[in-house]
Parts: C-alpha cells; sequence; structure tokens
C-alpha cells in the first residue's frame, strides 16, 4: 500500500504519534530510523547536512537500543564525501562542533547553526582526501541496512532518541528539508495463550518458532522463548526536498517477543525485549487513510491471519514433527535443565502445561 500526504500532514501526523496524541503509538523496540537533513548550497558546493537517528532490538545487547549520528554530504567535481560520525566531525570541523553536536544532535538542521557547520567543513577542505571515500552517488549511502554500528560513540538510550526524534517534525514543512526513514506504529499486542485462541495458532507452532530460533540464541546462551506476539504497521517514509509531497508505504509485520535479562554498564539488570519477525505482507488494499482506527482494525486481524495462513503452509512438516506434549523433544531436553545439583525447571511459553 502506498500513500500520499502533503508533508505538513505527515510532519502533523509523525509528532502526534511521537507524542502519543493520536490512536498511534511507535513502537522502539521494532525499530525507528529516521533521517534528516538541510539542503544547502555553499561556495559553489552542494551541501546536504542532517543526522540520523535509529532504534533497534538487538540479541546481541539483549534488548532495545539507539544511537544518533551526524550527516555531513558535499559535492566536489569527482563527487561526493561524507561525514557520518561524530568522530569525522571533529576531525574536519573541529572539537567544538562536535562537543556541541553532542549537547545538541538538531543543530545539523537548524537554518543557522547547520550552515556554519556547513562552512567550517568547507573551510578545512583540505582535510577531505586523507579520511574520506568519494562516491558518485548518494543512493541509498545513509540508509540503515547499509550502516554499521560497531561505534560506541553515538549510542543512546531509546528514550533519548525518542527525545530528539519528536523535535524533527515541526522542521519538515521547510521545503529545504529533506527526511525519511521506517518507524513502526504498534496496532495490537498478544501474549502467547490469547494469540493462539485468537489466531487458532497450536502450540506445536510455537515450539517450531522456537526451535528454529534456538541456533541463533544459543551464540548468547540463551534459551530462546516466546513471550509476545506484536502486530505492527511498518511505515517507510520519504520527503524529498523542495516537494510538497511524502510517499509513505504501508506494510503489516508480525514480530514474535522474547524477554532476555541483560545488564547495563552500570551494572543494573533489566529485561530487554528481543523482537523477530515471523512475517509481513505487503497491502492490497485501496488506500486506507492512516488515523482511521477501525478500518486498521480489520485490516490488522485480516493481514495477521494471512501471515499466520502463510506461515503454517510453509512449516507443515515440521508442526507435524512435533511430538505429543507428554514425550519429550529435543526442545524439552533443551529446556528441562538440571546443573550442578540445581532443581530443573521449565520456562517461556511452556510454563503452567506441565
Amino acid at each position: 500500500m502506498k500513500i500520499e500526504m502533503m508533508r505538513h500532514e505527515y510532519s502533523t501526523y509523525l509528532l502526534n504519534s511521537l507524542n502519543e496524541k493520536s490512536p498511534w503509538i511507535l513502537d522502539l523496540g521494532a525499530g525507528l530510523f529516521i533521517y534528516a537533513f538541510r539542503n544547502l548550497k555553499l561556495k559553489g558546493h552542494q551541501v546536504k547536512i542532517g543526522l540520523l537517528l535509529r532504534t533497534e532490538s538487538s540479541l546481541e545487547r539483549g534488548g532495545t537500543y539507539g544511537r544518533v549520528d551526524p550527516f555531513v554530504a558535499i559535492e566536489f567535481g569527482d563527487g561526493w564525501r561524507v561525514i557520518d560520525s561524530i568522530w569525522l566531525l571533529g576531525r574536519i570541523a573541529g572539537r567544538g562542533t562536535s562537543a556541541a553536536f553532542g549537547q545538541d544532535p538538531l543543530i545539523m538542521v537548524r537554518p543557522g547553526p547547520s550552515f556554519d557547520v556547513a562552512k567550517k567543513v568547507i573551510a578545512n577542505s583540505n582535510l577531505f582526501k586523507d579520511v574520506f571515500e568519494t562516491y558518485e552517488n548518494l543512493d541509498g549511502l545513509w540508509s540503515e541496512g547499509s550502516r554499521g554500528t560497531s561505534a560506541v560513540v553515538g549510542e543512546r538510550r531509546p528514550e533519548e532518541i525518542l527525545k530528539l526524534a519528536r523535535r524533527i517534525p515541526p522542521l519538515l514543512p521547510d521545503v529545504e528539508m529533506e527526511a525519511g526513514g521506517r518507524i513502526n506504529v504498534f496496532l495490537g499486542r498478544w501474549n502467547v495463550s490469547d494469540f493462539s485462541k485468537e489466531f487458532s495458532l497450536p502450540l506445536e507452532a510455537i515450539r517450531v518458532i522456537e526451535e528454529q530460533a534456538q541456533q541463533e540464541f544459543d551464540k548468547y546462551n540463551e534459551l530462546v522463548r516466546v513471550d509476545e506476539f506484536v502486530a505492527l504497521r511498518e511505515e517507510t517514509f520519504q520527503i524529498s526536498p523542495w516537494n510538497l509531497k511524502a510517499e509513505v508505504k504501508v506494510e503489516l509485520v508480525l514480530d514474535w517477543i522474547s524477554y532476555l535479562l541483560n545488564r547495563r554498564q552500570t551494572g543494573e539488570s533489566f529485561m530487554g525485549e528481543v523482537y523477530q519477525e515471523m512475517g509481513r505482507i505487503s497491502l492490497d488494499e485501496e488506500p486506507a487513510p492512516l488515523d482511521d482506527p477501525v478500518k486498521w482494525k480489520e485490516l490488522t486481524y485480516n493481514g495477521v491471519n494471512k501471515i499466520i495462513s502463510r506461515w503454517m503452509k510453509a512449516n507443515e512438516l515440521a508442526i507435524r514433527g512435533e511430538p505429543e506434549l507428554n514425550r519429550q523433544s529435543r526442545f524439552l531436553e533443551r529446556l528441562i535443565r538440571s546443573v550442578g545439583g540445581e532443581y530443573s525447571r521449565v520456562s517461556g511459553s511452556l510454563e503452567g502445561y506441565f
């Protein structure tokens, strides 16, 4: 499903969703990615200057994490030179600029401060050859799939990313602004028992999901569990500079969630949600208004049923192969453990069945 909206209408919709002033709430654990650039022309150079925000759930980190990075792209005769980390920003524009970005990342998109940063970068363009690659074009360069996240600098708690994201929509009606990304709007959430009843998903299917995921979880010494299901409206949006409309592609996504015990650097323990995609569909219906809860409730239930049907068909043999509940399977052998004399226990989605 593709929807076109006036850019000021989409910016209002996005702001209301971020501030929980609409029927829709963004699910940060399912992933958020927003880029916002100001397009300038300075000393004969085309300049894109802005920032990138993202959150995602990570099995490695045992929960949801976020990060914010600067982005500056300057067109020279042989291509584009790009700054995409706070380290590079400090190297080219000076420590003061990188420190200012650390305090307030939105200096990269405000009209006055962004112009000042661009001037500093161009003034030190002699450094570009030492630390920059040259790109013929910028297509997809800032997409979340092509960006690494190994650097610790730039990581922030999801709550901080959300606060920053709330300050971006009011800037979007400015036609010099370019923005886009991916957000996940919360549509429904169920525990395992309720979801199984609502959508006729048998317990054997839950066990297959856990069996299939266990190999990845084993890398982190984690026991896989399906704790909840969540339905999401994934919106991939793009607002081009000097274009009055926003283009939005909409898909319905079904994720399952596992809770993992993790520890922050401070030593504080917390339960982190890790999202795993079960399936998605492109909605073929006529475009539905994004602010129509009744219509989207209908689309959600129809869409989830389609995803479940496709998944069940694709995993029919594995589901048939699951043993009866009164027989131990390979799954139960992993689930029931006795180490160092400790009592064996059953946890996860099967808790309460034994």
